[in-house]
């Protein structure tokens, strides 16, 4: 009431005394504070989810088209996405990075930070075997985009803590980073193989000619993905 926060300004000092007193040693730096701070406000997961979602949803809808009409060239739309999402790839990488610096550990040790990172792994699957199909594109970047919406759900814990004795070893860095990337290989292959029976669907004595190409691609590209 009184705008006066004099006695709480000299609480939060003598909080802060006491810390540097006796806990030191495990106190952040100041800069790694304003890190954490400055990936709190920035949000970034959560706002690069949509700009993965809209940029896949586009793409796929315009790929969909051009299968129909063969005609519709969709070269300049597939660049211009390819260089979209691979920036929305290097911000996410940011992130992580940023993350991993201020945690103090890699960034795939709970729940919230596995989805990100699968996330991630399934962005640079995309990007991997964009050359061989551009539906690959458009599918990572919507699984993107559902894995990151996912990970902001209210039951997930964004917070940053401290590792669990189990993942106190090298092996965070090999083994769980190794097993938690292939999900998003597999996500991916998972959404590929669903767009092709979808595309099996639409082949008629009309369209099966052209579409058996995409459908031959699509195969190869899925178990390509499986493999890994």
């Amino acid at each position: 009431k009184r705008d006066d926060w004099s006695s709480s300004d000299e609480i939060i000092r003598s909080i802060s005394s006491y810390q540097q007193k006796f806990s030191q040693e495990i106190i952040p730096p100041p800069g790694k504070v304003k890190l954490e701070i400055l990936l709190n406000k920035t949000d970034v997961f959560s706002r690069i989810s949509k700009f993965y979602g809209l940029t896949g949803f586009v793409l796929l809808m315009l790929q969909f088209t051009g299968l129909v009409f063969a005609k519709l060239k969709l070269k300049i739309p597939v660049i211009t996405a390819t260089v979209f999402i691979i920036i929305l790839f290097a911000i996410h990488s940011a992130g992580l990075v940023l993350r991993w610096y201020v945690s103090g550990h890699a960034p795939w040790s709970n729940g919230y930070e596995a989805l990100i990172y699968i996330a991630w792994a399934t962005v640079l699957a995309g990007l991997v075997f964009a050359s061989r199909s551009s539906i690959t594109l458009s599918a990572t970047s919507i699984l993107a985009f559902l894995v990151l919406n996912t990970a902001h759900l209210s039951w997930m814990d964004p917070q940053i803590t401290n590792l669990v004795p189990v993942l106190k070893s090298y092996w965070l860095v090999i083994h769980v980073a190794t097993i938690t990337a292939s999900y998003g290989f597999l996500a991916l292959g998972s959404l590929l193989a669903f767009i092709n029976l979808l595309l099996m669907s639409m082949q008629t004595t009309k369209t099966r000619e052209y579409l058996y190409l995409t459908v031959k691609e699509l195969t190869n590209t899925i178990e390509m993905t499986l493999i890994i």
